[in-house]
């Protein structure tokens, strides 16, 4: 896992009044947590960043995650559960396929990645 997938605290409750979902509809409680995972995964995987730093006695401490990064997390769960295939392109050749998001989708967290490209 990573620091984002571990570290920040958003669950399905918190999901649904952003999405303004009513508490009592549970009816999308499971595609929201998937949505949730994946969206935190993502935000992993490209960020590359621990959000740690070194205190006085050498020892890694955990920094708190960017409000940025949460608002951007919160994003991809709507789009995931509202709009799943805006953003997308696919490309397709003779049966073979491809599909990614833009490069925009991640515009948000440029300023917290390490060491991209590696």
């Amino acid at each position: 896992m990573g620091a984002v997938a571990d570290r920040l605290q958003l669950s399905v409750a918190d999901m649904k009044r952003y999405l303004g979902i009513p508490e009592e509809d549970t009816s999308k409680d499971a595609d929201i947590q998937d949505a949730l995972d994946a969206a935190k995964d993502d935000a992993d995987s490209f960020l590359n960043n621990p959000f740690t730093s070194v205190d006085a006695d050498g020892k890694e401490v955990p920094l708190p995650i960017p409000a940025a990064v949460q608002q951007w997390v919160k994003r991809r769960v709507a789009r995931y559960v509202e709009r799943p295939v805006e953003g997308m392109s696919i490309e397709t050749l003779a049966g073979i396929g491809s599909t990614h998001w833009g490069p925009e989708e991640y515009q948000a967290l440029w300023p917290y990645r390490k060491n991209p490209g590696l």
